[in-house]
């Protein structure tokens, strides 16, 4: 009814008009719908009183100066209800129009969201399916790659067992072959795994150590953070030992007086390993390229991509000769 410029005054606000009418009309009034006069027709009022039914409650009101009624009757102008009768129609007809157009709408929002999850779905199995695939080359890569490091670091036992028999240390090569022995058979079971518990990586570290030192005088210092828990935090199997090999074999081999210290610690979401050597040391900005250290690289980039960090630095920077080693390894903790 708003598009009629009707003017509703309720029965509490105006009990005069309401009692006015009800005397001389003799119906009951809750409400009444005001329509303002037409061009040159002062003191002309007409009223709807139900607005449920329209036609039967239109009445012509008649005002004095003072705006008290005169005269209420049924409405001699049928024009009005005319218009009314169409307003309403239009009004029907724009309700229906907005209920298609809703509808309609509805529809294409619908259609939209479905399509929208459609796509989802479809785009999140081709990222299964191609994250599956990459796992399996990297899967495969990474076999190969530690089949690789088993077989060198194999050779280099057996080196060191014939330099021993050479040298007639026969009680030593003897020790060094069970150690080596029972050693080897962890390493192998051990391979089975991508990853490792980091106490289980420690043991194969301190192993690794013990049986170097039947061939090498040096001494090792171990800094773990007593916080860390190496039972829940899982690295690559051998991921320590090519480092260490790296610090015996070009660094303090043949020294006497060979230090090695061997730092692992948390840094936020990362786990810190650090391996440092008093030996020869190497040149500036030179990034050291054994066999082992490139093995142990590839395995990082294939497991954590670029994840994983590792950075190589004198051990004593303030000293002109660069004297020792140090490598710095960052691996995420998963």
């Amino acid at each position: 009814m708003d598009n009629l410029n009707i003017a509703i005054l309720s029965k509490k606000e105006h009990p005069e008009l309401a009692k006015s009418i009800a005397d001389l009309t003799g119906l009951s009034i809750s409400k009444i719908f005001v329509f303002q006069p037409a061009s040159g027709e002062s003191l002309f009022d007409t009223l709807v009183i139900d607005e449920n039914n329209i036609e039967s409650s239109i009445f012509t009101l008649l005002l004095d100066q003072n705006q008290k009624i005169y005269y209420a009757g049924p409405n001699r102008f049928a024009s009005i209800y005319a218009g009314l009768q169409e307003l309403k129609e239009d009004h029907q007809l724009q309700n229906s129009k907005l209920m298609q157009n809703f509808f309609m709408y509805g529809i294409g929002i619908l259609t939209l969201f479905l399509l929208i999850i459609l796509i989802f779905r479809l785009r999140e199995r081709f990222i299964y399916r191609e994250n599956a695939r990459k796992y399996q080359h990297l899967q495969l890569k990474w076999q190969a790659l530690t089949g690789q490091l088993n077989p060198h670091f194999l050779f280099n036992s057996l080196a060191s067992i014939r330099e021993m028999i050479d040298q007639n240390h026969t009680d030593q090569a003897g020790n060094y072959i069970q150690t080596f022995s029972n050693f080897l058979r962890s390493i192998l079971k051990a391979n089975r795994s991508r990853r490792i518990p980091l106490e289980q990586e420690l043991e194969f570290a301190k192993n690794y150590l013990q049986l170097e030192q039947m061939r090498f005088h040096f001494n090792v210092h171990w800094n773990i953070d007593p916080c860390l828990d190496t039972l829940t935090i899982e690295i690559p199997p051998l991921l320590i030992q090519p480092y260490l090999e790296n610090a015996i074999k070009h660094g303090i081999a043949g020294q006497d007086t060979g230090e090695i210290n061997i730092e692992i610690k948390r840094k936020g979401q990362l786990l810190y390993i650090s391996i440092s050597d008093n030996g020869r040391g190497m040149p500036a900005n030179v990034e050291p390229t054994g066999l082992g250290l490139s093995i142990g690289k590839e395995r990082l980039e294939t497991l954590y991509a670029n994840r994983a960090k590792i950075h190589y630095t004198t051990a004593s920077p303030a000293l002109q000769d660069n004297k020792g080693t140090k490598i710095e390894v960052w691996i995420p903790i998963e």
